[in-house]
């Protein structure tokens, strides 16, 4: 079977508070790196980037309020995300 590969870059929309959106993606990045650990041909999770200072979505007219897609902010402060996603890594069996 050929190697699979994960590629995302996860962001949420909508009016709910940042908190709640971060932490909403906190979970998505958490499930999705679970899904690519439980199949063993996944070989690579990568994203599109570290930090939200040179995410291609910051200021894109298509995807306005979009603009904290990855695991660091544009400060690169480790964002829930970063948390979640290295908790998953910890505790995966």
């Amino acid at each position: 079977m050929s190697p699979a590969y994960a590629l995302l870059q996860c962001f949420t929309a909508g009016k709910n508070k940042l908190d709640k959106r971060l932490k909403q993606q906190a979970l998505v990045y958490a499930e999705l790196l679970k899904i690519a650990l439980d199949y063993k041909n996944v070989t690579a999770f990568l994203t599109w980037g570290v930090a939200d200072k040179y995410s291609w979505i910051i200021n894109n007219p298509h995807f306005p309020g979009h603009d904290f897609a990855l695991l660091l902010d544009k400060n690169y402060n480790k964002k829930p995300a970063y948390y979640a996603f290295l908790d998953m890594l910890k505790t995966y069996k």
